[in-house]
């Protein structure tokens, strides 16, 4: 089955890669930012956590899809944790420590880049951030 996902992955990136050339400079900026994206999932599908994270910093992804990524941290319970490969071990510890790097990191931005307008968002993510570093201690 992991297999599986791997190959639906690189199926996906080859038909982005393919249709960039018939695309808007947004398009393909937007294609990119998705091939990004999937390459740093696949870094987390293979273990690879401190690199996925990396990967995450750079796309500026929403912290709250990022803590996803690890079940065990998340508030809701609901259908998503079903979706989502479980952690565990020492490969939860790990991903753990990478998690804390990358929520330090966003966390140290967080002002920086945002307007006016997402001072509501802010507050938000600093909120999930802070709850979720904790949880990430206390694990």
């Amino acid at each position: 089955m992991f297999r599986t996902a791997i190959k639906k992955r690189e199926a996906e990136m080859i038909k982005l890669l393919n249709s960039l050339s018939n695309c808007t400079r947004e398009e393909k900026d937007q294609r990119i930012n998705s091939i990004q994206r999937l390459y740093a999932l696949e870094l987390f599908d293979i273990k690879q956590y401190t690199l996925a994270m990396k990967e995450f910093i750079k796309l500026k992804t929403d912290p709250a899809d990022v803590i996803k990524l690890i079940p065990e941290l998340e508030c809701k319970i609901g259908d998503d944790k079903e979706k989502v490969k479980k952690v565990s071990g020492k490969d939860l510890e790990s991903a753990l420590k990478a998690m804390i790097v990358y929520l330090k990191a966003v966390q140290s931005k967080l002002g920086k880049d945002t307007g006016q307008n997402e001072a509501t968002n802010e507050s938000r993510h600093r909120e999930l951030i802070e709850t979720t570093l904790l949880k990430c201690f206390l694990q």
